[in-house]
């Protein structure tokens, strides 16, 4: 149930009421034959039934504003949780009842018509499953079983987010730092109950806290294609104190997504996607470089028109680009690679511009430290340059701006697909920042102009 009340042109009140009612009935069931009696008889250590209800009002009210380049979103929600557990087998009833107050606010504010900064702040609750609360245990094998904890508390979020948007007809670029803080979160605990089982279940952690930077890159590189690269770098940190941990654990890690849409036909598409996650305190960043030139192909101006106005004019610059880049991993390789590529670039009429750029090359590995060979005979051999060679696959897009004639500076984020001879394809995301400059005498490219005009001048 909503209502929502118009209060001005650009601003907006809403409020409602939401209810969530849910059931659960977890019976199991367990036999063993006894061949005294040549039947099956009940088992009933492994024989339990769990009757779970969660009934969940909540009243909410937002209010929505707009000045000019500004925005506002802020909110209130208030929930009455009841949630009781019934352990039947025990004969034994667990409520868990309680009232919380969840606030949000979003604040935006647009640079222009394509870029947006953003702010925001939720407060938000995960709950328990049912099957999270439950006691009785579930058998996965005869010395590992898995169990819950009718009294898991769910846990509370905190969430600050500082992020920057860049909207274009083709692409979307998106980087998002944030923090969370959260208390009572949910972890998993195995403890040994005899010398051969090992019991796994929940329990709730004193306070849990991580930070980090979030990429993502959607784009439509054609009609029928469009790319989606994410790219996730976090610092996240645990107390187990309540646990009788007296030491904190943390880990740093980092994680990227690429998937690729193929629109075949009206009723059917293609997805291709992939992902990677690093080990927990892996090296994120190896620093590195890359230099190459570009040789522009065609530049394509165009205008588009809505009735007695020019809507918008832009250009697009195609280029034929080589790249030379070179990045070091601590304690493990350094890596040279080779790449030629296809740059599209959109260029605005104020110098701001987007980009995308496929590309493929060649890359080679040199391993650190010395590496020894030994052979069947058990002859040893110093190997030199030991490495490893690979092709690569590279996906990149970006956003720039020239601000002066011959030079420009953009920040780029890219996917390299590294495909070694060792068949195991490795997935290197890489962020770079740089500069475009353009000599007078050093080459002079000739670029094929075309102008186009769409929509009608009235």
């Amino acid at each position: 149930m909503e209502y929502t009340l118009p209060t001005g042109e650009d601003s907006e009140l809403e409020a409602g009421y939401a209810g969530e009612f849910l059931k659960l009935d977890l019976d199991f069931f367990g036999e063993y034959f006894d061949n005294s009696q040549d039947a099956w008889i009940k088992d009933l250590q492994k024989s339990s039934r769990f009757l779970f209800k969660q009934h969940i009002h909540a009243i909410y009210g937002t209010y929505a504003q707009e000045i000019e380049d500004f925005g506002f979103l802020a909110g209130l929600r208030a929930e009455q949780t009841n949630i009781t557990s019934e352990l039947v087998t025990l004969n034994t009833l667990v409520p868990n009842n309680y009232f919380k107050i969840y606030p949000t606010l979003h604040l935006s504010y647009n640079l222009n018509e394509e870029q947006q900064l953003l702010l925001s702040y939720s407060k938000r609750i995960n709950r328990p499953d049912g099957d999270e609360l439950s006691p009785f245990p579930e058998y996965a094998d005869p010395r590992n079983i898995e169990a819950g904890n009718p009294e898991l508390k769910p846990e509370q979020v905190h969430s600050i987010e500082l992020g920057y948007q860049l909207k274009s007809n083709q692409a979307t670029f998106s980087p998002t730092l944030y923090y969370r803080y959260t208390y009572d979160a949910f972890t998993e605990i195995s403890r040994y109950i005899n010398d051969t089982v090992l019991l796994t279940t929940f329990e709730n952690l004193s306070r849990q806290q991580s930070a980090g930077l979030e990429l993502v890159l959607s784009t439509r590189i054609k009609k029928f294609m469009s790319l989606n690269l994410s790219g996730n770098a976090f610092y996240n940190e645990i107390d187990a104190s309540n646990l009788g941990y007296s030491e904190k654990k943390s880990i740093v890690s980092w994680n990227t997504k690429a998937g690729m849409t193929f629109n075949l036909s009206k009723t059917t598409l293609l997805q291709l996607n992939a992902n990677y996650r690093s080990a927990h305190n892996a090296s994120i960043l190896y620093p590195g470089f890359r230099a190459g030139v570009e040789y522009p192909i065609k530049r394509i101006d165009l205008t588009k028109y809505r009735r007695w106005r020019v809507l918008r004019h832009f250009s697009k610059m195609r280029y034929l680009s080589a790249e030379l880049g070179y990045y070091h991993h601590t304690d493990f390789h350094d890596n040279i690679y080779l790449l030629a590529g296809w740059q599209m670039r959109k260029l605005r009429p104020r110098g701001f511009f987007t980009e995308f750029s496929p590309a493929f090359g060649y890359s080679r590995t040199f391993l650190g430290g010395e590496t020894y060979l030994v052979d069947d005979a058990g002859d040893i051999s110093l190997i030199k340059g030991a490495g490893y060679n690979y092709a690569i696959l590279a996906l990149g897009g970006g956003f720039g701006w020239v601000f002066r004639p011959k030079t420009s500076a953009y920040f780029r984020t890219s996917l390299l697909t590294m495909f070694p001879s060792n068949n195991i394809v490795y997935l290197r995301p890489t962020v770079e920042l740089g500069l475009i400059w353009q000599p007078r005498h050093f080459w002079e490219a000739r670029p094929k102009i075309v102008s186009k005009t769409k929509g009608k001048k009235s």
